[in-house]
């Protein structure tokens, strides 16, 4: 658990992380009087915010000491895969609910990005050795999680420039 903050601690991964979360934050924030854009706004704040604390880490760690001292940590692997299940339910009806919905098709490209990442984050929570070994490879000086927190944080980039830009020729027109 993060008892104070140290940036000195902060590894070039999470470096990466908390720039490029924060581009997303802020290319949303532009959009700031639209109230589906806050929302997605924040929530990158959060991821950024996550990157630096490590609170997905922490409560993967306190659920392995509660499991240890319980003497169930052997059987983990089960509940891990159910936990998974729950998450990749949970993504998959809020995918169909951001595909579903009448929004503009940048907003739903930026919900969906958003959605991504909050997935990517409970994969990590969950913890499955098999995905932690892919998700924690290191390429160069950075952990090989960074490639989905760079795309994911582009696309929402890109998502919310693209809606700025129409909202704005549609400005001009009236």
């Amino acid at each position: 658990m993060l008892t104070h903050f140290d940036p000195t601690a902060i590894n070039p991964t999470q470096m990466v992380g908390i720039l490029v979360t924060l581009a997303a934050a802020l290319s949303c924030g532009v959009i700031w009087r639209r109230r589906p854009w806050r929302w997605i706004s924040l929530c990158w704040v959060f991821f950024a915010a996550e990157i630096i604390v490590g609170l997905r880490h922490s409560i993967h760690d306190m659920f392995g000491a509660t499991l240890r001292n319980s003497g169930g940590y052997a059987e983990r692997q089960g509940m891990q895969w159910v936990l998974l299940g729950f998450a990749v339910l949970g993504i998959v009806g809020a995918l169909w609910f951001a595909l579903r919905s009448h929004v503009h098709p940048m907003l739903r490209l930026a919900m969906l990005a958003t959605m991504g990442m909050a997935g990517l984050f409970a994969l990590e929570m969950v913890s499955v050795h098999a995905i932690d070994a892919i998700l924690y490879a290191m390429l160069g000086p950075f952990r090989l999680i960074v490639i989905p927190w760079v795309l994911l944080s582009s696309v929402t980039v890109v998502a919310a420039i693209g809606y700025s830009r129409n909202d704005q020729r549609s400005a001009w027109r009236q």
